[in-house]
């Protein structure tokens, strides 16, 4: 319990601080984008992880609404 209760604390941190969130998903976006590449050359390692990046952000951006029970 006392490491689920440090990852929340971490989340609420993070949600509470708009720039720390906002630099946050700039950087899992770039990383994105620089998967196109390889994404377009075939590699199905950069395709999963783009959308395992994408899965992230999305989370991140609707963690602060899901964490204030919104």
């Amino acid at each position: 319990m006392k490491t689920a209760r440090t990852i929340q604390n971490s989340f609420t941190l993070i949600f509470q601080q708009p720039r720390l969130s906002s630099t946050a998903i700039t950087v899992l976006w770039a990383a994105a984008v620089a998967l196109t590449p390889a994404m377009q050359k075939g590699s199905e390692t950069a395709g999963n992880l783009h959308i395992t990046l994408n899965v992230i952000m999305f989370c991140f951006s609707c963690g602060k609404y899901l964490l204030d029970g919104r």
